[in-house]
């Protein structure tokens, strides 16, 4: 049986671990506000500049071409073609203790690649659990972006979103997808597997926006400045996105932790008053015994 010492030693350890834990819930519940603030005004630019974009795009629907013409496909008409050529890039965290956050989005992008072994050829690592996971997996990492997340801005956003561009046109890609955990509220993260490349404009029955080209202009110069604006924003909405729940997560992980620790520490001072109870009946009956041992 442990002594007393050794159960205050251990008190003394787990309350340690729970003022780490708290202060720790504390700091992402600061960042978490602003990150809900950052994702909202992302969310909302994505969708004001797709009604765009869509209406655009739609002008442009009935021209056929290569180059930038291949990183969008017009909705309706034939059934599309299964791809044959597959990327995939994996949004996760920098950081751990955040529950399952990290080995979700682990697990459905492994999931993804092992469905699609046959076409899945090209993969991004977004977030250093992502690039520490896939530097180990068969598909070879083109692009590795980590330890960002707590100050990135627009800027990371173009430059992933360039090298998603590069990447799809230099390897004939059919199609690129994302893997990133979806926030939805402080107790939902939803896991989001949904495609980037190419982009399907919405119908313009859709969107608001009527759009007329009423000057003369080369449709690809058009494409060179709408399309990538438009899949950068959409990056940078999945990056706010991901980050945002990846706060919500280590909130509820150190809540659970701070908790945890709460009920440990008094089932140890339970287990300690027990022995220390024992300690003083022994004593006392000792007292007894040597008293009458005396008389």
């Amino acid at each position: 049986m442990p002594s007393l010492a050794e159960y205050r030693k251990k008190i003394k350890g787990v309350t340690s671990t729970r003022q780490i834990t708290k202060a720790m819930k504390m700091v992402a519940g600061a960042r978490f506000g602003r990150a809900s603030r950052s994702m909202n005004d992302a969310r909302y630019y994505q969708a004001e500049l797709e009604k765009v974009s869509s209406a655009y795009l739609s002008l442009l629907g009935a021209r056929k071409g290569g180059g930038l013409f291949s990183l969008f496909r017009m909705p309706g008409g034939a059934a599309p073609v299964p791809a044959s050529k597959v990327g995939i890039m994996v949004v996760a965290a920098d950081k751990g203790l955040c529950g399952d956050f990290n080995n979700a989005i682990l697990r459905a992008g492994d999931n993804f690649i092992a469905k699609n072994a046959k076409t899945t050829g090209v993969l991004m690592a977004v977030g250093r659990k992502s690039v520490e996971h896939y530097r180990k997996s068969a598909i070879p990492v083109k692009t590795e972006y980590a330890q960002f997340f707590n100050r990135f801005d627009f800027g990371m956003a173009d430059t992933i979103g360039q090298e998603a561009i590069n990447l799809y046109l230099d390897n004939g890609l059919d199609e690129l997808v994302v893997v990133h955990s979806h926030f939805k509220s402080m107790i939902k993260q939803e896991l989001t597997v949904e495609r980037l490349l190419p982009i399907v404009p919405v119908t313009p029955a859709d969107t608001m926006y009527r759009c007329t080209i009423t000057e003369p202009v080369e449709e690809q110069e058009i494409l060179q400045t709408l399309l990538p604006m438009y899949l950068k924003a959409r990056i940078y909405g999945i990056l706010r996105d991901s980050y945002t729940a990846e706060l919500a997560s280590r909130m509820r992980a150190m809540d659970n932790a701070t908790r945890n620790a709460g009920t440990l520490i008094e089932t140890i001072t339970l287990e300690m008053n027990k022995v220390r109870q024992a300690l003083i009946t022994r004593e006392i009956a000792e007292i007894i015994a040597t008293n009458e041992v005396v008389k």
